[in-house]
């Protein structure tokens, strides 16, 4: 490859050196370069190029990071985590490479380092330009707070912040006031007990259009409530441990949302009532909503299914097991567009109606333990426009004769994922030879089996 690759225009180099190839197999020709003639140039394109891991990779970016100060190349995404060697990325936060980080992810398990405080004085004054910052870590004091206030004040483009409530307890309220910050649209901040800081992030971000808050307080001391502080812009809400009142104040504030989580396995929203959920029905434009492992009634679910059917695509109404199987039905029968839907399976929803499915292309079932997986049949028979398909805690098959006619009829399908019940010691469903045959029918079906690992 070194050979053919100087082939090609010096650009189309960069490209695939930068876009096409991950950075273990950049690091590889690196090295088959070094003794070569085309060295030089070899190292203009790589001083060029900004190299990334990939997304779904876990492993923090110690070794990238540490080629890149070796090369006087660059980077524009760290993750940082507590296996990480602060040294590496102190050198690299010093050069003027920096300046271009536009994502930093630290996540710290150790419940004493100043490497998380350290680390984020030195983004906040090397790194203008960052957009994005995720900080989970153990880590407290006025260290951590003072450093995040002052990167605040420093990276005027964050537009993506998440933040866990070790952090937030560094940070006295006072610190964030007066403070704004016009790019940031998604705050996501969880387990913050502090309504102040809540408060205070809420006034932080006046164009805010994406906001998780899980298992956050917003009961102020003044008795007013932190809510009343959420940018009209909000589009998408989630996390909110919610009152009749709270849901009513959000959405006349907000009459944007279009998509709403109100789901929490551990605090589930237990005084939600028809009063808040047929205002919100009736107010906003709902495309997507969320109800699993809450307790949202009979004539909660109809009221969404009623005024909402003319826009809702996704609902989750898994364990909410106060709603009977008649009204399921029938709320599905009401909901045309209805394309992703998420649902428990026991014997409250063997009756489920799958007629009404015939257009939903995401499919997920939660199964009881011991529960007959009989829907399969049905499935197969009815749901033929599926793309993703879900089981979780399902139990041992007997057969795969279900999933095979699933495979054979939905013949869209291009991902088959399996999370079988943890009471079961049998191994997998499906085998290597079982998924190699489905995969001649269809190419693109990616088959998934593992432990379920969830709530539920």
């Amino acid at each position: 490859m070194p050979h053919l690759l100087f082939d090609l225009p010096t650009a189309l180099i960069a490209v695939v050196v930068s876009d096409w190839l991950d950075i273990t197999s950049v690091i590889r020709l690196d090295t088959s370069y070094c003794e070569t003639n085309d060295r030089p140039k070899f190292a203009h394109i790589l001083s060029s190029c900004v190299f990334r891991f990939p997304h779904e990779c876990r492993t923090n970016t110690d070794n990238l990071v540490n080629w890149v100060n070796l090369r006087n190349s660059r980077t524009d995404e760290l993750f940082i985590n507590h296996k990480s060697i602060a040294k590496i990325y102190e050198t690299f936060l010093a050069s003027d490479r920096a300046s271009s980080m536009k994502k930093v992810r630290i996540q710290s398990r150790r419940v004493v380092s100043s490497m998380p405080a350290n680390l984020l004085n030195r983004i906040a004054h090397r790194c203008p330009k960052l957009e994005y910052l995720y900080l989970a870590t153990h880590e407290s004091g006025t260290a951590l707070g003072t450093a995040l206030s002052k990167l605040f004040e420093q990276c005027v483009h964050l537009q993506e912040l998440c933040i866990n409530s070790d952090c937030c307890v560094s940070l006295d309220h006072q610190s964030l006031f007066g403070k704004r910050n016009l790019c940031l649209h998604t705050l996501t901040l969880e387990c913050v007990y502090s309504a102040e800081v809540v408060a205070a992030f809420l006034q932080m971000a006046p164009n805010l259009t994406t906001l998780t808050l899980t298992s956050c307080h917003s009961n102020l001391n003044n008795g007013e409530n932190a809510l009343q502080y959420i940018s009209s812009k909000v589009i998408y809400l989630a996390g909110l441990k919610l009152t009749d009142d709270d849901l009513i104040q959000i959405v006349d504030k907000c009459p944007r949302i279009t998509r709403i989580f109100l789901s929490d396995p551990k605090y589930p929203d237990e005084d939600l009532t028809i009063r808040s959920i047929e205002h919100m029905a009736k107010r906003l434009k709902l495309t997507e909503i969320d109800f699993s492992y809450g307790n949202i009634s009979d004539a909660g679910l109809l009221a969404v299914a009623t005024h909402c059917a003319d826009a809702l695509a996704a609902l989750d109404i898994a364990h909410c097991y106060g709603v009977n199987i008649e009204t399921i039905n029938a709320a599905l029968k009401l909901c045309t567009k209805l394309t992703c839907f998420r649902c428990h399976y026991n014997n409250f929803t063997y009756n489920l109606d799958y007629t009404t499915l015939l257009k939903v292309t995401d499919l997920h079932f939660m199964f009881k333990d011991n529960t007959s997986a009989a829907c399969l049949s049905s499935i197969a028979q009815h749901c033929k426009a599926l793309v993703h398909l879900t089981l979780d805690k399902l139990g041992r098959l007997d057969s795969l004769s279900d999933l095979d006619s699933i495979v054979n009829n939905c013949t869209h399908l291009c991902s088959l994922t399996i999370n079988r019940n943890r009471n079961y010691s049998y191994g997998k469903n499906c085998s290597k030879a079982q998924i190699a045959a489905w995969r001649l029918i269809r190419p693109r079906l990616v088959v998934t089996e593992d432990i379920f690992k969830g709530y539920g």
